[in-house]
């Protein structure tokens, strides 16, 4: 991971980019906005586990809040081009992580999803103090479902319209 101190909006440049060339920073006061506009996509918005809209504030404080919460990480995933392509997230809870990841819609569809989890749950499984993570999906987000799989997460169970996958050491 190394920093990156740019504030650029995404582009379609994605396709002279390569999922290989992504590396993660952790979130800062300055993403606020961008992962509220991440979050309140429609497309996230139908597929996460609260499919409501958000509201500005409420975020922000959620937000602040997440920053300073040492059980909370927010990693973003930049491409060579300095975009921010998506956001992955781990909320731990004793020796378990629970992840969530979102993509800007212009990278949706061309493997940044699959390579984020890959990357993303490697660094979290040995950089913090848990021994599996989970995943919530919803089990219509077949995209997503996909990228888990991919990424080698195991399918475990259905329940009330979500599909859970674990990832270990």
């Amino acid at each position: 991971m190394k920093a990156n101190n740019s504030n650029n909006s995404n582009t379609n440049s994605n396709k002279n980019s390569s999922v290989d060339t992504l590396y993660f920073r952790f979130a800062e006061e300055k993403d606020c906005k961008l992962l509220f506009d991440w979050r309140n996509d429609p497309e996230v918005r139908n597929n996460s586990g609260d499919s409501s809209e958000l509201v500005y504030n409420n975020h922000k404080e959620w937000f602040f809040n997440a920053l300073k919460n040492k059980d909370v990480v927010i990693l973003l995933a930049i491409n060579d081009n300095s975009e921010e392509v998506g956001q992955v997230r781990l909320n731990i809870s004793k020796s378990q992580g629970i992840i969530s990841i979102s993509l800007d819609k212009s990278f949706r569809g061309n493997g940044y999803g699959t390579y984020i989890i890959k990357k993303a749950s490697s660094i979290f499984l040995n950089n913090f103090h848990i021994k599996s993570i989970i995943a919530k999906i919803r089990k219509e987000n077949l995209a997503s479902v996909k990228s888990f799989e991919k990424a080698g997460y195991k399918y475990l169970r259905e329940e009330g319209g979500f599909k859970y996958y674990v990832f270990k050491k």
